[in-house]
């Protein structure tokens, strides 16, 4: 089941049944491709920076390794006495890429 508001979520597991939460990013992929372009323009301004401050000029890239950190999805399990409601708190999860960038040097 999938609920997607937190004031409900009480409700459904408060009816004892639910054992275990999983918290999922819907749009992951979106998340990721918006990760990888970020972090591609950062590393290109860091190259040329590191590249001004050496002396040196950039030629053709000729390199690009990517690695993706998926999310690791909180899961959670849930008791409480049955005269207290469970209590759930909206969290979060980080997605992250690294990339490093290989140029030729003239």
């Amino acid at each position: 089941m999938k609920i997607r508001d937190f004031d409900k979520i009480d409700r459904v597991i408060n009816t004892g049944q639910v054992t275990s939460l999983n918290f999922e990013i819907e749009n992951k992929d979106e998340l990721l491709a918006q990760a990888r372009q970020e972090a591609i323009q950062k590393a290109k301004a860091k190259a040329r920076k590191i590249a001004q401050e050496a002396g040196i000029s950039l030629g053709k890239l000729v390199n690009i390794d990517v690695s993706e950190n998926y999310p690791r999805y909180e899961m959670a399990k849930v008791s409480a006495p049955e005269e207290q409601a469970a209590q759930i708190q909206p969290g979060e999860n980080e997605i992250k890429v690294y990339v490093s960038l290989s140029y030729e040097i003239k």
